[in-house]
């Protein structure tokens, strides 16, 4: 049973958001971005010039989306966004090391070593599997005692590294989230070290911690936007006033009532059902979906946030299939890629939801992450549809028979974050197939102009 301290949870969670987006502001300052806008970036022939600093070419991806990004979004949300990005990899980063779940197993954040105050990965990172490129800078850095550079190197090659597994959390991060990473990362009152030092690893033994830490990150911004109490509460802000983590005792007894009753009905020979404190079973046989092996069965929490509900489930479905006698190896893999499926209107919700479940298939078996790059997760973002361009029409015209049904459906997702599980799309089988093939085929064409 974890031992989660959530006073001090929620103290570093609302310090760490404050802290968060005022050192990714004064970091975007540096680069001439501000509440006031983006000033112009002049292009060398090997260089960027950005508020009269320049950059190696290799920065202009990354500053020319800064800038769309905070034209398209605001300021204020591009900080807000890049803060709890920072917040989600940094507590995902933590409890994977508590757990021994890095790949090469070398504390980025902390150490082992009683009294050591710099982070094992600034001593060991020979020892660890980032390009030789990396290894070669950041052994430069060192050399010029320019530890926090190289420290900076390190965590940002940690996360590139996890990018094959879990994309999700781990974006590739050579865009403007790079350039945001806040300095002074080393600093005895830094944001890292206050996650080490002031709360315990006993409080990141089980994945709820970061249900609780995603509610509480969010705490302040909510009490700021009125709740629900507010009838003009903007779309940006609906995930804020509409979260709530479900106490642990509701989700047992929704999940053993719901899933856990489907497999009660279809399997009543089974010695799964007495163990379930809040089961309700039912005096008449009730009917059972067309299920013809476990796999078949579809659960899904349509707003999933951060994932407590799926979670549960994913325990219980793997008592299932240990049950009837699957490899203990294979079982994860077959309940995150078959069973499991979750939306949410909010992505950081939905990085977390997908975070937590890769940790538990990593519980329950030690080589799951080896191998994770070819999981398919079924947990998404609800994201608005933009109206269709006049090239894609032209594109479409040559593919769909009826591109009328392209438009149905970019109308019906066009307001998608608002209305997230709300939406009714029509349940016609394969209707959408047609739309999802040719929109992808879309995105490859593209790919190849």
């Amino acid at each position: 049973m974890s031992k989660l301290d959530k006073k001090k949870l929620k103290e570093f969670a609302i310090y760490a958001r404050n802290e968060l987006r005022r050192q990714i502001s004064l970091r975007a300052a540096t680069f001439g971005v501000t509440s006031k806008g983006c000033v112009p970036m002049h292009v060398g022939l090997d260089y960027v010039e950005v508020n009269n600093e320049k950059y190696p070419m290799s920065y202009r991806k990354s500053f020319e989306k800064l800038f769309h990004e905070v034209e398209v979004k605001g300021f204020d949300n591009v900080i807000e966004e890049v803060a709890y990005t920072w917040f989600n990899r940094l507590i995902a980063l933590r409890y994977m090391e508590v757990h021994d779940y890095l790949p090469a197993r070398i504390r980025v954040l902390s150490s082992e070593t009683p009294g050591k105050i710099d982070p094992d990965i600034l001593t060991e990172y020979r020892h660890a599997d980032f390009p030789e490129r990396v290894v070669s800078e950041v052994s430069a850095l060192l050399e010029q005692n320019d530890r926090e550079g190289a420290y900076r190197k390190l965590l940002v090659a940690q996360c590139n590294e996890l990018h094959t597994i879990m994309p999700f959390l781990f974006e590739q991060v050579t865009d403007y989230t790079e350039l945001l990473l806040p300095d002074s990362l080393l600093h005895a009152d830094s944001l890292i070290n206050k996650l080490v030092f002031e709360l315990e690893e006993s409080n990141f033994e089980e994945v709820e911690v970061f249900g609780w830490l995603y509610q509480y990150y969010m705490s302040e911004r909510k009490e700021q936007v009125g709740g629900l109490k507010n009838n003009a509460v903007k779309k940006e802000d609906l995930p804020v006033v509409t979260q709530l983590f479900t106490p642990k005792w509701i989700v047992e007894y929704m999940v053993q009532n719901s899933l856990g009753k489907l497999y009660d009905e279809w399997k009543p020979e089974n010695e799964l059902a007495s163990k379930w404190e809040y089961y309700l079973k039912s005096s008449e046989p009730l009917p059972v979906p067309n299920v013809t092996k476990l796999e078949d069965i579809k659960f899904i929490d349509p707003a999933c946030g951060s994932g407590h509900i799926l979670v549960y489930a994913f325990d219980v479905l793997y008592d299932m299939y240990a049950e009837a006698g699957y490899r203990e190896r294979d079982i994860p893999q077959l309940i995150l890629e078959n069973n499991l499926f979750g939306i949410d209107i909010d992505k950081r919700a939905m990085q977390l939801a997908s975070f937590a479940l890769m940790m538990k298939g990593q519980q329950k078996n030690r080589r799951f992450l080896r191998r994770a790059d070819e999981l398919k997760l079924n947990i998404l973002e609800f994201v608005d549809s933009e109206e269709i361009s006049e090239e894609a029409v032209s594109f479409l015209n040559d593919y769909v028979e009826d591109i009328s049904v392209v438009e149905e459906v970019t109308v019906l997702f066009e307001n998608a974050k608002q209305f997230g599980s709300l939406l009714v799309p029509k349940q016609t089988a394969g209707y959408y197939q047609q739309y999802i093939e040719v929109t992808e085929s879309f995105d490859l064409a593209q790919a190849d102009l």
